[in-house]
C-alpha cells in the first residue's frame, strides 16, 4: 500500500506523482543522461567512451540513408 492507496483503487499516475512530489520519469532520465554525457566529455580523448561520443559517420552517410528509405 502506497499513500493509503490500495491496488484495487483506480488512481491515475498523475495523482500519485503529485502526492509523492516526484518529477516525471522523463526528467529523471534526461538528468542522468546529461550527467553521464558530462562525465564522458571530461575523460581523456584517448578513452574508448570519449572516442565513441565524439565519433562521426564515415563518408556521406545521408545518401546511404536516403537510398534505404526510398528503395528499402
Amino acid at each position: 500500500m502506497l499513500l493509503g492507496i490500495n491496488w484495487h483503487q483506480h488512481v491515475c499516475n498523475y495523482e500519485v506523482r503529485r502526492l509523492t512530489k516526484q518529477p516525471h520519469l522523463s526528467a529523471i532520465v534526461q538528468s542522468r543522461r546529461l550527467s553521464l554525457f558530462g562525465h564522458i566529455a571530461r575523460m581523456p580523448d584517448e578513452t574508448d567512451a570519449n572516442q565513441i561520443l565524439t565519433a562521426s559517420p564515415a563518408g556521406n552517410w545521408r545518401n546511404h540513408w536516403d537510398v534505404l528509405v526510398l528503395y528499402g
